[in-house]
């Protein structure tokens, strides 16, 4: 405030609680975060990993960059559960999630599919790259270990099925082109990659 020579004689502030505001905000970022990051293993979920392979066809369709897909599932899965129990699968999938994320390129998107399966989304890769990428989250795969009861080590592999998208395809025909190689790497032996 001013008096009549123009000199400040005071000021005024104005106070607004908007801490409910910013709680509202932190609680939607919450849910969003929530809505689409599996809880077990802090990555991507189904419904992320679904909406970014859209986006990443349309993008292929208009700039023709490259594009592959990785479904990824864990080798005898079933059978650390019923031998082991459900607190030492969920640390088996902790495990794997940590070594997939490492296995990728950081541009390449990779998240949980469903149960013991996993999907990476990659991007600017030609055949020979594709299957280098599945190759490695197979050898970093056969690397890791997850300690049980404090007693022995359960080693871990998975099969790989790896596909290249192909001009007019949709997603779901992409998906299961890479399911179909996953399933003929486990009808090979598991702990390999197939690609196509």
């Amino acid at each position: 405030m001013r008096g009549a020579d123009g000199t400040i004689i005071g000021a005024v502030e104005i106070f607004n609680d908007n801490s409910s505001v910013i709680e509202a905000r932190r609680k939607v970022e919450a849910m969003n975060r929530l809505a689409f990051l599996d809880h077990l293993t802090q990555m991507p979920n189904r419904r992320f990993l679904e909406m970014s392979l859209q986006t990443a066809l349309a993008e292929y369709q208009m700039h023709k960059d490259t594009l592959g897909v990785l479904i990824i599932d864990l080798d005898g899965f079933k059978e650390i559960n019923d031998s082991f129990g459900h607190s030492c699968g969920d640390r088996v999938l902790q495990e794997a999630a940590k070594t997939l994320t490492g296995s990728l390129r950081p541009t390449d998107i990779v998240g949980r599919w469903g149960g013991d399966e996993f999907l990476a989304i990659v991007r600017n890769v030609d055949g020979e790259m594709l299957s280098q990428l599945a190759g490695r989250c197979v050898v970093l795969m056969a690397e890791t270990s997850v300690l049980r009861n404090n007693e022995k080590r359960i080693s871990l592999s998975v099969s790989v099925g790896a596909a290249l998208s192909r001009t007019g395809e949709t997603a779901e025909e992409l998906v299961r082109r890479a399911d179909e190689l996953m399933y003929r790497s486990k009808n090979g032996g598991r702990s390999r990659a197939t690609t196509e």
